[in-house]
């Protein structure tokens, strides 16, 4: 493989969500520079939780870029200055309404190197059951399912 350089790099900023990077590429081997775009958004968590009756909490939600309901694991984006474990655990409680009693880091990757400069943060996290008087955040609902059901 040969080196590539980056020969300028532009970034267009949509909102604090969302910064769209374009960068020329000029590689060894005498090519015309190209145009490359990405993503830039903040680092976010995924978070993979579970309750003492032993069921997990997922979200259901509209996602905009696949234009349909989505099922997920809670997660959301870091706040800035906001630890990785900070935020899972406001994420816990803001999207599901539970605390966090034993969170354990599975790792740090990027979701797609491909097209996000980005990187998620995984948890997996014992917490309690739902707290008394949750309300789920607007445009999403709250379901518990065991292990079984979430394999199928």
């Amino acid at each position: 493989m040969r080196p590539q350089h980056i020969l300028t790099r532009k970034l267009k900023v949509f909102s604090p969500w969302f910064t769209l990077v374009e960068k020329m590429i000029h590689s060894e081997d005498g090519k015309v520079p190209e145009a490359y775009h990405s993503v830039q958004q903040p680092d976010y968590v995924s978070i993979i939780a579970r309750t003492p009756s032993g069921k997990f909490p997922l979200i259901q939600q509209f996602r905009h870029s696949i234009e349909t309901f989505t099922w997920e694991f809670p997660a959301g984006l870091l706040d800035p200055g906001e630890s990785p474990s900070a935020c899972a655990k406001r994420e816990l409680f803001e999207e599901v309404g539970v605390t966090t009693q034993k969170l354990i880091h599975l790792g740090t990757g990027f979701a797609d190197s491909g097209h996000l400069g980005n990187q998620v943060h995984m948890y997996y996290a014992d917490c309690s059951e739902t707290v008394e008087g949750f309300i789920p955040e607007p445009d999403t609902s709250v379901a518990y399912y065991d292990l079984n059901t979430i394999k199928k």
